[in-house]
């Protein structure tokens, strides 16, 4: 997986994608990275952020692209039509994840007691800075925005039924 970064288009996500942490891309990319679909990548342009690395529709192959949702482009500092870098990385399952709300929206331990982060966020790459929603209903809201502050491990890591959440 020591392959030399690639260099593709940033293109609007599938709406199927969006909130899934998911970048497709073209398989001729994966393969030069050595990776297969699923495996994770990271994402440079202003910042960088893991993704999951799956193939795009094959209408789309050879197309230079890579298909990023709003979350995955925000993370990233990368807007749709800039080149962004992409290269492999093997994440770490997460012992504990500290998060806070983005929109400075008060969180309660119940969120984390229900299950329902880890649920949406089993085995997600998350890195320190990532905005990521929740899916929640609750009064007006539908989606929670949170912010990764904190991962231990450092670096890139997946969320597992056993990491600690805290806020």
């Amino acid at each position: 997986m020591d392959q030399a970064p690639q260099r593709p288009i940033v293109a609007k996500a599938y709406e199927n994608d969006v909130g899934g942490v998911i970048a497709r891309i073209d398989p001729d990319i994966l393969f030069e990275l050595g990776i297969q679909t699923g495996d994770v990548g990271i994402i440079r342009a202003e910042q960088e952020s893991p993704v999951k690395l799956w193939k795009p529709a094959s209408e789309h192959y050879n197309s230079g692209k890579i298909y990023l949702d709003d979350f995955s482009r925000h993370n990233a500092g990368a807007a749709i039509g800039t080149e962004v870098t992409v290269e492999a990385v093997e994440p770490v399952a997460a012992e504990k994840i500290s998060i806070s709300s983005y929109q400075g929206a008060q969180l309660s331990g119940d969120l984390i007691r229900s299950g329902l982060i880890t649920n949406q966020w089993f085995n997600r790459p998350v890195s320190v800075g990532d905005v990521l929603p929740v899916m929640i209903d609750h009064d007006d809201i539908d989606c929670l925005l949170l912010v990764i502050d904190n991962t231990k491990p450092d670096g890139v890591v997946t969320v597992k039924r056993d990491t600690i959440i805290t806020f």
